[in-house]
């Protein structure tokens, strides 16, 4: 009879380089649903400003049999995959003070959801399966410190069986990265081996806003045969929040002082709070006041203030010493991605390459500078 089972593959294992890639083999019986890769690692000594987990891991892959990509993604594409999936930010601890650890983990799903007893990876089917975390974390008093970074992998398995009829499984990974340019499209030949479930275009700049560097997704067959989607990016944004009703809030414990810039990642801010952790101090009757200045794009700027209440000499300064303070930013949607959901338009559950001679994903650059990844999630079966 079968079972699920959540266990242990890595155990919080500090890792002895700060430049490598961590290669842990998993299970090649029974059946895989997620992993989950916890990854931890500790700010040096002074602090470490405007840098959290996803500048850490450069990469987290998933490889069968050698060379066969499962999965393969940057942190900030896995961030956005979950956030559809779920609905909410993955799970981690943001903090810039002086020697704190910082936090991320990262779920790596081969199926719809968590635990999808159709969509999953058959373990036993492979001669070598891996999972490898590429990690670089930039190394100083004011960065992360040295030899801290440690990996916690766990799996959510069905043991001793099946857990239903066997559909697929799904694999997720990118395939095309570009830099954005002013004007012009970026034509992209798409793979035609496997059905497609959904398509993700990440395209991130700071301080832009979201929509500004790609404006229109243009999905071609059969060069313009037919064309299921050409829609604004703006305008697929809003659809698939309509879709998807992702609730979308991040946060932070900032250690920054007056006129300092937050690059946020959050599209379309619609809320924020900023909440000072410093003590009033009554023998001098002065107190600090953090607000925010400006918003441009996801970029918050702050307005750090010492305020004397001392009487007759009432005053009002900048502030300029780093100190603590805490972040709460809530944007609409699905933050500087969209998405084509081929499980969800038409009849079919998924969309089949191999039924056309060519099909092209069209992007048109609005201004440049962004970072743009267009990552896929194809249904293979074994």
């Amino acid at each position: 009879m079968a079972w699920q089972q959540l266990r242990y593959i890595l155990d919080g294992e500090v890792q002895s380089s700060d430049d490598a890639t961590k290669v842990i083999d998993l299970p090649r019986s029974n059946v895989l649903h997620t992993l989950y890769v916890k990854v931890e690692c500790t700010n040096g000594s002074t602090s470490n400003q405007g840098a959290d987990i996803s500048d850490v891991v450069d990469k987290i892959e998933v490889i069968a049999n050698g060379s066969e990509v499962l999965y393969s993604m940057t942190p900030k594409e896995i961030e956005r995959w979950a956030l559809l999936e779920t609905g909410k930010p993955i799970m981690q601890e943001r903090n810039e003070a002086g020697s704190a650890v910082q936090m991320a983990i990262y779920p790596i799903y081969f199926g719809r959801d968590e635990f999808d007893p159709e969509f999953w990876l058959p373990c036993d089917r492979f001669t070598d399966l891996e999972l490898r975390i590429k990690y670089s974390p930039d190394i100083g008093a004011t960065d992360f410190a040295t030899g801290t970074t440690t990996i916690t992998v766990l799996a959510l398995m069905t043991m001793g069986g099946d857990p239903g009829p066997y559909a697929g499984t799904l694999k997720t990974s990118t395939i095309y990265s570009f830099t954005s340019a002013a004007s012009g499209d970026e034509t992209i030949d798409l793979p035609q081996s496997h059905p497609y479930r959904r398509l993700l275009v990440y395209a991130h700049e700071a301080g832009v806003a979201d929509g500004s560097n790609i404006t229109n997704v243009k999905f071609s067959l059969n060069n313009d045969e037919q064309i299921p989607f050409n829609l604004k990016w703006d305008d697929l944004q809003q659809w698939n929040q309509l879709l998807f009703n992702i609730d979308f809030e991040e946060r932070w414990h900032l250690f920054r002082s007056d006129t300092d810039t937050v690059t946020t990642y959050v599209g379309r801010i619609v809320g924020y709070s900023l909440e000072v952790n410093e003590d009033v101090d009554l023998t001098n009757d002065t107190f600090i006041l953090d607000r925010i200045d400006t918003i441009t794009g996801d970029q918050l700027t702050i307005n750090s203030s010492e305020v004397d209440v001392t009487a007759g000499s009432e005053d009002i300064t900048a502030y300029t010493t780093d100190h603590d303070m805490f972040l709460t930013v809530k944007g609409l949607g699905l933050p500087y991605a969209t998405v084509l959901p081929f499980d969800l338009f038409g009849d079919e559950e998924s969309f089949d390459p191999g039924a056309y001679d060519q099909v092209q994903l069209i992007l048109t650059n609005g201004n440049a500078g962004a970072t743009v990844k267009v990552s896929l999630q194809e249904i293979l079966t074994y």
